[in-house]
């Protein structure tokens, strides 16, 4: 953001102040609903990074140009009569941003529980895909479950089951109705309260926030 606003003010380019005008366009509504200024006027929450993805393509943008401009001007000025040192120093500016960006996400990227538990869970669901014609789980999670229905390499689809889905935040899961083809995936976002055995569920696969449960007769079989 600062790269971003100093480019614009400093270099004076028309693309410059395009991308500024992109990101004030995209911030200033969402800042207004999202309760930073006026407490008494929520609409989003705005601590869910979701609702600010709409305004990272021109602050990246924005930044980018800006560093683009800069070198540009110290070649075209300060080593106008080193080709050589200004490529050198470009490619090691252009470097040194790449692994200011990419370093901090690496530990997010190596361990990421929420990934590593739907990958259990399409392991699950593949070995268990003969039985299974039908998967419960609510819209939000359903999503996902798109995602996780296939290979992470080769996108090959290995969950068949047909998806029903319910509504999210229900005060409490669905009841099992007994068909054993019928499973059903939890999380929070289903329901507050877990699933119990009385529902007719049986606990097939625990990960963080994500669990399956198979219908209970078919699970004690």
């Amino acid at each position: 953001l600062a790269l971003m606003v100093l480019g614009a003010l400093a270099l004076r380019r028309r693309a410059d102040w395009l991308m500024l005008a992109w990101f004030t366009s995209m911030w200033l509504p969402l800042t207004l609903v999202s309760g930073l200024i006026d407490p008494g006027f929520i609409r989003i929450n705005a601590s869910l990074m979701r609702y600010w993805v709409p305004v990272l393509p021109a602050m990246c943008l924005g930044a980018t140009a800006a560093v683009a401009g800069a070198l540009s001007v110290v070649r075209r000025h300060a080593l106008a009569a080193r080709p050589g040192v200004a490529t050198a120093l470009t490619a090691t500016l252009a470097a040194l941003g790449l692994l200011g960006w990419c370093v901090p996400m690496l530990d997010d990227i190596a361990d990421n529980p929420r990934d590593r538990a739907w990958s259990a869970m399409r392991s699950a669901l593949a070995d268990n895909d003969a039985p299974i014609d039908t998967l419960i789980t609510d819209d939000r999670d359903a999503l996902v479950l798109g995602i996780y229905s296939r290979e992470p390499v080769g996108g090959d689809l290995v969950v068949h089951a047909r998806v029903q889905r319910t509504g999210h935040a229900l005060p409490r899961p669905p009841r099992s109705d007994g068909d054993p083809g019928t499973w059903l995936i939890w999380t929070s976002g289903l329901s507050r309260r877990t699933p119990k055995p009385g529902q007719g569920w049986e606990l097939v696969l625990r990960e963080r926030g994500l669990r399956l449960y198979a219908p209970r007769a078919l699970a004690a079989g």
